[in-house]
């Protein structure tokens, strides 16, 4: 006998009340159906379960009880159930309740829940009541409870898989923190779907993952990445480290297809390959997100597909990037640039410092910065590397180049776009080589090598000359604000190998492309006629 016919037996002196009650309250518990999430529920954690049946009247309380083998635990009895911790809300037959303290709510204890198996649940009023209804138990997942104070604790890879393989938990109103520095073997399926989104909160809490292997060879319309899929979600703070992401549509190292949400603090490193639409190093279309001080170093390859950038293939019309940069090299079919392929959307403070970029011969959509530039877009102080170059195609006649006369390896450069070196950049100094990284995570990798930093001569830092860059497999420039007159380059063994008379002008750019890999060295001689000499590495 089910506990709902127990508890609703009433004395025999009651029967004349009994036959003119309503009929539905002398039948068996109203037919109804639950849902939870998660489900199943997990020990110990909050969950939400929703009751669907007839209309109860007002007001609706819940009783409930676990069973597992033989054992059983009621917390109350019956009419003990009927208080305000247990009251429904809802009304026309939808009844809800949320469980924040799962112990507490059950008077119960983690030991004495070892053996359960299921939750029942009976929705019930002062005259009617549901039939039974159960949603099956398991042992929890996570450290934490799932919430903004205590959130679940992403410890070891064997979590980052259980989330990917449990939709229930990518539900709105759960957060996550991830706790250390991951490195994957295998490969992983990704969270969230474009069917069922991740919707939750996850806190990367300045930590890394390295080796993130996904890969998506499914036809038709899906999405690839770290995050498949997501919307209304807030991702922070996480950096994924040699992925290798491939899939067909919406593919991304990071995010796949964004809906809506926020990605903040992230950055990614690695390949991301793509065979239709949208593809880029961070994310794969950004429809109506947010995207904040984040970036990629991450080689993008869509030679067959439309719309693919090195952070973003596609940028919608309600989406936006903000102090965000690629450095990736990027290919395409049309649609191509270093920071996104298509934008329709808002994009500022942004830089492209690709060292190339690739598109199929006859785009008229290729360009430095964003494949396209119109009126669907708004495009605001954003800068692109001067000396970027194009392959297989020409620049397109419609695309976005930003602004390309500005030092991408000095930080004022940064600081004059508004970026936060005081909480969220860093700016990083390797030997030569100088770049803006996020603060605080480790193991972030080094943009476009093209970008070394800027040489000053000891000679004369008054005259400001600049040469860049002094790592190529490309052209080396000096710049001088009081003119050059000449430059040369000579091997290690004195022999001059490029010879260029400049008569006193302020840029001079010389082409190494054929010389052998090796070191080299460049005399600058100004036009008052000092000299400097910098030191040339031919990749």
């Amino acid at each position: 006998m089910s506990i709902s016919r127990m508890r609703r037996r009433r004395p025999a002196v009651l029967l004349l009340g009994l036959l003119l009650m309503a009929p539905s309250a002398l039948a068996d518990g109203s037919a109804a159906t639950i849902t939870s999430s998660p489900a199943p529920i997990h020990k110990g954690k909050a969950f939400e379960i929703t009751i669907t049946t007839e209309d109860l009247g007002s007001p609706v309380y819940l009783y409930t009880w676990a069973v597992g083998g033989s054992g059983k635990i009621e917390p109350t009895d019956w009419g003990g159930a009927m208080t305000d911790s247990h009251k429904m809300s809802g009304s026309n037959g939808t009844y809800t309740i949320k469980i924040t303290d799962f112990y507490g709510f059950y008077n119960s204890n983690a030991e004495s829940f070892k053996n359960m198996t299921k939750l029942g649940f009976i929705a019930r009023s002062s005259s009617k009541q549901t039939a039974d209804c159960f949603v099956s138990l398991t042992d929890p997942i996570f450290s934490g409870e799932g919430t903004e104070s205590s959130p679940f604790l992403i410890e070891n890879a064997d979590h980052l898989n259980k989330l990917a393989a449990t939709p229930d938990l990518w539900d709105h109103g759960y957060y996550y923190r991830l706790t250390t520095d991951l490195s994957l073997t295998g490969t992983f399926d990704g969270v969230g779907s474009l069917d069922k989104p991740f919707r939750a909160n996850f806190d990367g809490d300045n930590h890394v993952i390295t080796n993130v292997t996904i890969t998506n060879s499914a036809s038709g319309i899906s999405a690839t990445g770290f995050f498949n899929a997501i919307e209304g979600a807030s991702i922070s703070g996480l950096g994924l480290k040699n992925a290798k992401v491939t899939g067909t549509t919406y593919t991304g190292a990071l995010v796949g297809y964004a809906k809506s949400g926020k990605v903040e603090r992230c950055f990614t490193s690695g390949t991301v390959t793509g065979t239709t639409l949208a593809v880029g190093g961070l994310m794969g279309e950004n429809h109506a997100a947010s995207i904040v001080n984040c970036y990629s170093t991450a080689k993008v390859s869509a030679d067959n597909a439309y719309a693919a950038g090195g952070l973003v293939g596609k940028n919608d019309t309600k989406a936006s990037v903000d102090h965000a940069y690629a450095s990736g090299h990027v290919s395409g079919k049309n649609y191509v640039g270093g920071v996104v392929g298509a934008n329709y959307g808002s994009i500022s403070a942004s830089v492209a410092m690709n060292q190339s970029i690739a598109a199929a011969d006859g785009s008229n959509f290729v360009a430095r910065f964003g494949g396209n530039n119109n009126g669907y877009n708004i495009q605001q102080s954003n800068l692109g590397y001067r000396n970027m170059t194009l392959e297989e195609s020409e620049w397109g006649n419609f695309g976005h180049h930003a602004s390309t006369e500005t030092d991408l390896t000095a930080k004022t450069t940064y600081q004059n776009l508004g970026w936060d070196f005081d909480n969220v950049w860093r700016w990083q100094n390797s030997g030569d080589r100088q770049y803006p990284v996020l603060a605080v995570m480790s193991g972030q990798s080094d943009p476009n090598p093209q970008l070394t930093a800027i040489s000053k001569t000891v000679a004369d830092p008054a005259a400001a000359l600049h040469v860049y860059p002094t790592v190529t497999d490309g052209t080396v420039t000096a710049e001088c604000a009081d003119g050059i007159a000449l430059l040369r380059l000579h091997s290690l063994s004195g022999a001059s190998v490029i010879n260029i008379s400049a008569n006193s002008a302020t840029s001079v750019t010389a082409d190494c492309s054929a010389l052998a890999p090796g070191i080299y060295f460049m005399t600058v001689v100004r036009a008052d006629g000092t000299q400097s000499v910098v030191k040339i590495i031919r990749k």
